[in-house]
Parts: structure tokens; sequence; C-alpha cells
């Protein structure tokens, strides 16, 4: 682990610092990641740096569970006058969907979904199938 940085999904007012401090401690950097929660209005600024930085290429993937949270995303980009740089982001970044539905709002704002679970629509599926294609490849370069 060490010198890796390392997604740590997290939920909503659950911290789980012993974890993050376990992967520290064998020299990894950790990243929480929390599925479960939504950028409310105050958090737009969040959210139009995640679509500049998908735009500018400093975000290489994006796993999306629910419907609403392509939408939030679509939204604010085009209340902030970032449609252009949304279009961009979500052309270049790899997504991840978490069933067909999130997968046809994913496409319906203009993106490609590159990994969604076969069966059983929910996150140990969809994670198992982020690891996969991050191991085995998608054949479009490094993983």
């Amino acid at each position: 682990m060490s010198g890796r940085r390392v997604g740590i999904q997290l939920y909503p007012d659950n911290p789980n610092e012993p974890l993050l401090e376990a992967v520290r401690a064998r020299g990894g950097l950790p990243v929480a990641v929390t599925p479960y929660r939504y950028a409310n209005d105050s958090e737009t600024g969040a959210v139009q740096a995640a679509i500049r930085d998908m735009a500018e290429g400093r975000i290489d993937f994006v796993a999306f569970t629910a419907s609403p949270q392509v939408r939030r995303l679509h939204e604010v980009a085009e209340a902030c006058g970032l449609g252009d740089a949304f279009r961009q982001g979500f052309a270049r970044t790899r997504i991840a969907a978490v069933g067909p539905v999130v997968a046809e709002a994913v496409e319906a704002a203009g993106g490609t979904v590159a990994v969604s679970p076969d069966s059983t629509f929910h996150m140990k599926p969809l994670v198992n199938a982020i690891r996969r294609l991050l191991t085995e490849g998608d054949g479009n370069g490094p993983t």
C-alpha cells in the first residue's frame, strides 16, 4: 500500500478513523468516498470543482449509485455556466453505474458507462465490477 491512494467507502456521519489510520499506518493515502451522500445547495462550489476537475482530466473514474446524482451534476453545470466543461469531462471520464436506471441517466446526460454490474444492482456488485475493470483492464490503456 506504500505511497498508493486508497479509496475508503465511508457513510455520512461515520468517519471510521480506525480504518483510515490503518491505511495510513501501512503507508497508504486514504481518500474518503461517501457514495450515499449528496451535495446539497450549500456545496455547489464542491460540485463545480468536481466538474472542472473532470473536464481537466484530474478525475479518472466516477461511480454513480443513483440517478439523482447524475441529474444534480448536470443541473449544477448548466446553472453555473459549466455546461461545456461538464460535457467534456463526462466524455473523458470513465463512469460506473450501479444499474440500468443509473446507466440510462448517465447516457441521457451524454456519458458512456464503462462498467456496471451484470445483475444484482447494489453497492457490492458495483464495487466488484469496478475492481475487475481496474485490475483486468478495459483494453483502453493502462489501469
